[in-house]
């Protein structure tokens, strides 16, 4: 499922706020294997400073000046977790149990990412409700299903690979991008949570 939800619904969020992206606690497992997630042939990556600790040919960051992560509403709460897909750490999202649940990376600029093909991320969950990964371009948000992407509720890491495509047809401009990921759930209970990692865009993998 695609939905194009346009600039003037959205105009109905109050404003997030301030960054709400924890710092990750420093290592201690000293010795532990570091779970790379080699690039495959070819492949490029854009990292967008959240939820992915591996190497990038291009790394944003989040300053909190021009690219942020916002939590809508404190819907949510982000805690670390070592059960990851790859580097030191996953991210546990969990539902603060107000009917819906949001956050995602936002840039003042708007970025051009028409030249990636891919979206990547990995998610794992044992309650999945009405979940979506999208993105604003061009002031059209534009939200695709995670569970007809492959995600179910089997408490499993699964990776999904977003074509980039489905959000240009769903009517988000690719060249003029102000969210580069939201992450929104509607419905589920407190304390239902997800678990993500692994996000970045890519390019040119054979």
């Amino acid at each position: 499922m695609i939905l194009a939800l346009p600039l003037a619904l959205l105009a109905c969020r109050p404003d997030p706020g301030a960054p709400s992206y924890p710092d990750p606690e420093p290592w201690a497992h000293e010795g532990d294997d570091f779970y790379a997630d080699p690039f495959a042939e070819g492949e490029e990556r854009l990292g967008y400073g959240v939820f992915y600790e591996g190497e990038a040919n291009e790394s944003l960051v989040i300053d909190g000046v021009e690219n942020h992560f916002y939590i809508y509403e404190s819907t949510f709460s982000v805690a670390t977790t070592d059960d990851r897909w790859e580097g030191y750490v996953a991210d546990e999202i969990s539902n603060n149990g107000v009917g819906w649940w949001g956050g995602g990376v936002h840039w003042d600029a708007a970025r051009d990412i028409s030249g990636w093909d891919t979206l990547h991320v990995v998610l794992k969950t044992d309650v999945l409700t009405d979940w979506y990964v999208g993105i604003t371009g061009g002031g059209q948000e534009v939200r695709v299903a995670v569970a007809e992407e492959g995600l179910s509720a089997d408490d499993a890491w699964h990776e999904l690979e977003i074509p980039l495509s489905l959000y240009a047809n769903g009517g988000a401009d690719l060249t003029s991008v102000t969210v580069g990921v939201l992450l929104v759930g509607e419905g589920g209970s407190e304390g239902d949570t997800v678990t993500i990692d692994g996000l970045y865009l890519s390019r040119g993998a054979e």
